[in-house]
């Protein structure tokens, strides 16, 4: 009799983080999940995207404070993290 398995195969394990063969990420521990919105330290404003919802993938955008200064026509760093 053979069994079926449903979850992926694991391609690599890091000390907080599984990564499977089909490509999918396993957060296993050690990062806290906070809200979107504005941190009032350092006026960071953020905000969260569905982007593909049957497989609940997500991205979190992030803008930081602008200010009035003849710099602030400048590029955007872009900053891509997958968990």
């Amino acid at each position: 009799m053979d069994s079926i398995s449903t979850k992926p195969e694991v391609a690599r394990e890091l000390p907080f983080l599984r990564i499977f063969k089909d490509g999918s990420v396993e957060r296993i521990l050690g990062t806290e999940i906070f809200p979107a919105g504005t941190d009032p330290k350092t006026g960071v404003s953020s905000k969260d995207l569905t982007i593909i919802p049957e497989i609940d993938l997500s991205a979190r955008l992030f803008l930081p404070k602008l200010t009035n200064t003849p710099n602030n026509h400048r590029k955007l760093p872009l900053l891509i993290y997958f968990c």
